[in-house]
């Protein structure tokens, strides 16, 4: 078995980084659960925060290299002119015509809501100050955000 170089970068976008973007947000999920009071020293608390500043960074930096792959490298093989492309061959197809609607228009334009909120929320932090600030009282924005980002990538991964 072989890839093209069209399959390999589809597989690098979308099983790769798209899986890894989703795979650190739950993550993410599991960690700040794991700071609930009755589960955790307070010692404890120091080492999972560091855990989760360093894995809420990688995760935005992950969200912001699939959407760039998605959006340059492989939707231009998409969206190519032409009755061979993906794109014409959806659109060909009235039982098909709907999936091109919902799914690549929402990769198009929705999929980068992931990366802006992943970079809000690694800025801000997972003790909900922003980078450099030891004032935790802005814990549920960063969840509040956290929540939106994934939930848009959901569908475009």
């Amino acid at each position: 078995m072989s890839f093209s170089y069209r399959e390999w970068w589809g597989l690098i976008h979308g099983m790769g980084l798209g899986a890894l973007f989703l795979l650190a947000f739950a993550g993410g999920l599991a960690g700040l659960y794991s700071l609930r009071p009755a589960l955790i020293t307070p010692e404890g608390v120091v080492e999972r925060l560091r855990r989760l500043k360093v894995g809420v960074v990688a995760m935005a930096a992950v969200a912001w290299l699939t959407v760039i792959s998605g959006t340059w490298i492989v939707y231009p093989w998409y969206r190519a002119k032409g009755p061979d492309s993906s794109r014409s061959q959806l659109l060909a197809n009235p039982s098909t015509k709907d999936w091109h609607e919902f799914g690549m228009e929402w990769k198009e334009h929705i999929a980068w809501i992931s990366p802006i909120l992943a970079t809000v929320v690694a800025f801000i932090g997972p003790g909900g100050a922003a980078v450099g600030q030891d004032d935790p009282g802005g814990g549920g924005v960063a969840g509040g955000l956290g929540g939106p980002a994934c939930r848009a990538a959901g569908p475009a991964v």
